[in-house]
């Protein structure tokens, strides 16, 4: 198993010392937008990527449980 690059080992500290310091920032400051724009795309690619795993997983039960039955059986004609 090969190591995958990592990001900065010092960016996740930055990043969340601004998180820290959001709050006092205005809702309308330029900053402020771009964080929140950041972590809702953050957090929309983590719930699609749990909606394909999860999607994954129910098409193997699927797959699993047909070949278990009479239409997942291979006859002469298959």
């Amino acid at each position: 198993m090969t190591e995958q690059p990592g990001i900065d080992p010092s960016d996740p500290a930055a990043t969340l010392r601004v998180l820290g310091q959001l709050h006092k920032v205005p809702d309308d400051h330029p900053d402020h937008v771009t964080v929140k724009r950041a972590a809702s795309h953050m957090y929309k690619a983590i719930k699609a990527e749990r909606k394909l795993a999860k999607r994954a997983e129910e098409l193997a039960h699927d797959r699993a449980i047909t070949e278990l039955t009479a239409t997942g059986l291979a006859g002469p004609d298959r």
